[in-house]
């Protein structure tokens, strides 16, 4: 019965099969519907089923938003403009490094989100596919966020750039190339792999030779013109960009 209501709800009809065995009555103004007794049994198992669904769904939304809350207070604590910059200095080289568990699995997670690919192939329903864009979005800030707070004048970044993890084929700076010709449809991204590329790719000569390699300079002409067209923040990161390769 359950089942059957939603679909209503969602189509505007009752399948006729499920209904042939209810029965309607009056009693006085009120209709009341009946039905028989393995009928009942299947609305029993039916309002079951409705219910479990329900509660997955109310712990999945909050696991959801528990998720969008630390990634929402890990861009914060990494922004050396709203958090002491020592303090987010010290937390980045924690992450970036991996140095104990808990920053192993921080990282993990935020890289986990950051190569996440958006399509909607990839995702079972329209609520993952919200979460996992937003969260997608949220990891390329803490990642862009946690590159740009290293001095230019160390080698902290270089050592930690310089590794299969972010150069190999699949690697990470391959990664955030690839985002920027998605500029077009999700530019905000685009703004915050921009960041990341600007804060690694004048590390050192063999990284910004790699970035070439795997085609920055199209990737950025792309972000670049979608940029001046209808992002600033994306327009300057890319013009930033362009006159570093």
């Amino acid at each position: 019965m359950a089942r059957t209501i939603l679909r209503e709800l969602k189509h505007g009809y009752i399948d006729e099969e499920i209904t042939s065995n209810m029965y309607v009555a009056t009693h006085g103004k009120n209709t009341i519907i009946t039905t028989d007794d393995s009928t009942h049994k299947e609305m029993e198992e039916d309002m079951t089923f409705a219910l479990e669904l329900v509660a997955d769904n109310l712990v999945e939304n909050c696991f959801i938003n528990a998720n969008l809350i630390a990634m929402e207070s890990l861009c914060a604590l990494l922004d050396g403009w709203s958090t002491d910059s020592r303090i987010s200095l010290a937390a980045a080289n924690n992450i970036l490094r991996g140095d104990d568990g808990t920053h192993q699995e921080i990282k993990r997670s935020i890289l986990q989100y950051v190569c996440h690919p958006c399509h909607e192939k990839y995702f079972h329903n329209e609520l993952e596919e919200r979460h996992c864009l937003v969260m997608h979005n949220l990891a390329l800030a803490a990642l862009a966020n946690m590159l740009q707070i290293f001095p230019e004048s160390g080698n902290e970044l270089q050592v930690i750039v310089k590794s299969d993890e972010w150069l190999g084929d699949k690697g990470l700076l391959a990664v955030l190339i690839e985002e920027l010709h998605f500029a077009e449809t999700r530019p905000h991204d685009a703004y915050h792999a921009m960041r990341c590329l600007n804060a690694i790719i004048g590390v050192s000569s063999d990284v910004k030779s790699r970035a070439i390699e795997l085609g920055i300079r199209n990737a950025m002409d792309i972000s670049q013109n979608v940029g001046h067209c209808s992002h600033a923040l994306l327009a300057r990161e890319s013009d930033i960009g362009i006159s570093m390769v």
